[in-house]
């Protein structure tokens, strides 16, 4: 009972509740129009909130990188871990205010721990603070000090901007140190897109995804959930990205675009 009581408190299901009792009057008062308008959103809520389409859609970025490396003895000159999986937050007792993405740097240290790369570096991700706007780097190198979760050297790209930034300043480290591949460590459903900006850059990369939304498989539910509508609009997101980034030059064409 409590658990249909948390779904029923769901924006998402309140509104679609709504859209389906404004349907329904509007039909009874012959407003077909607007019964036509309403009874429309509510489908829309229903496909991409109830069903599997929204799971569905973000699985086809993520299926490449189920399982993680393809090369589980793969070895590379460095880790490089996107920024975006967090915020440091002077009211937390540890500093850090965990995102859904922070699945990036436990890989990334994972990758370390198993001896895979002897050293880190970790994107340009910036949070808002009370003090302006500062590094993801000064929140986590600390962290990653204070628990001893690993001896290799642990840096930075900077502020980098975008995954366009990071990929170029990954170039630059390349160049510098001579290194030939880096494992890249990113959400699985941004790997796509960071793979080809990272490659069009000149970077070889072996990809490590994690954070997967499409796995376990979801079924039909009864109410929509908004967990779902998420995953459309990262899907979407993505796509868009896709394009902006190819309308930049930051992605190379494939062959059969």
């Amino acid at each position: 009972m409590a658990y249909l009581v948390k779904q029923l408190l769901q924006p998402v299901v309140i509104v679609w509740i709504a859209l389906i009792a404004m349907c329904g009057w509007q039909i009874y008062r012959r407003q077909r129009r607007w019964a036509a308008i309403n009874g429309a959103l509510a489908i829309f809520l229903f496909l991409f909130g109830n069903t599997t389409i929204s799971t569905n859609l973000i699985g086809t970025l993520e299926k490449p990188y189920i399982g993680g490396m393809n090369d589980r003895n793969a070895t590379a000159d460095a880790v490089v871990v996107l920024g975006g999986y967090t915020s440091g937050g002077n009211e937390e007792l540890t500093r850090i205010d965990a995102s859904d993405a922070f699945d990036r740097i436990l890989t990334g240290i994972e990758l370390i721990k198993k001896g895979k790369a002897e050293q880190l570096y970790v994107g340009g991700g910036m949070y808002r603070s009370n003090d302006g706007w500062k590094p993801e780097f000064g929140v986590i190198e600390p962290w990653v000090r204070r628990w001893n979760l690993m001896d290799a050297p642990i840096g930075t790209l900077g502020d980098s901007g975008n995954t366009y930034g990071e990929s170029k300043a990954v170039k630059k480290l390349m160049d510098e140190n001579g290194w030939s591949k880096v494992f890249l460590v990113t959400t699985a459903w941004h790997m796509p897109r960071a793979q080809a900006v990272f490659e069009a850059s000149g970077v070889k990369v072996i990809p490590v995804g994690c954070d997967f939304r499409s796995v376990p498989k979801d079924s039909l539910c009864l109410l929509p959930q908004s967990g779902r509508l998420q995953s459309l609009q990262i899907f979407l997101q993505e796509k868009i990205g896709w394009l902006y980034y190819r309308s930049r030059g930051w992605i190379k064409p494939v062959p059969d675009e």
